[in-house]
């Protein structure tokens, strides 16, 4: 990719989560990138395919997360590292999940194609630590996955947020909780 394109990527994702998708012209992404308009529509063709290109990109780092999980064959490790998501992706890359996460209520009608969208994360990993829960013989698998994809939610939300610094007791507690 070059680096006027990636600059195109970095302003957008930066000003559609600050400013909000709607509220983000065109233009405004280019002078931040420091290029000119025609440039975004010569390499993503229109506004809305230039916010696909900046989910593509922050889809693809949780596809790759979701496959390193697949690949663990230990239970309890399985759910280590699904609990471990809002610290390696989130923090990683907080623009793209404040994005992600106000789209709902940004512009509704982009909603449905954005969010929660990423069948990896929200059909895959449930899917994954409910196995992981009944290979471990946990009495309820289903509710342990949801109970913990509410609770990686609300992580995910505060390290958006920054608002609750996340202590090593409350991680210590969750580790603890399913004996990892």
């Amino acid at each position: 990719m070059t680096e006027k394109k990636q600059n195109i990527l970095d302003s957008a994702l930066k000003l559609f989560a600050q400013k909000g998708y709607p509220n983000t012209s065109t233009a405004k992404v280019a002078e931040s990138a420091g290029v000119s308009e025609g440039l975004i529509f010569k390499h993503f063709g229109s506004k809305q395919e230039l916010l696909e290109a900046v989910f593509n990109v922050g889809h693809q780092h949780i596809d790759d997360f979701v496959e390193e999980i697949k690949s663990i064959q230990d239970p309890k490790k399985v759910i280590e590292a699904a609990f471990n998501f809002p610290f390696a992706l989130v923090r990683e890359n907080r623009t793209f999940w404040k994005l992600q996460f106000s789209l709902d209520y940004q512009s509704p009608h982009t909603c449905p194609k954005y969010s929660d969208n990423n069948l990896s994360l929200m059909v895959t990993l449930p899917a994954l630590l409910e196995d992981a829960f009944k290979e471990l013989g946990y009495d309820n698998p289903e509710m342990e996955a949801r109970f913990l994809m509410v609770t990686l939610g609300g992580l995910c939300t505060a390290i958006i947020h920054d608002k609750n610094k996340l202590d090593d007791e409350f991680c210590q507690f969750v580790m603890e909780k399913y004996n990892l």
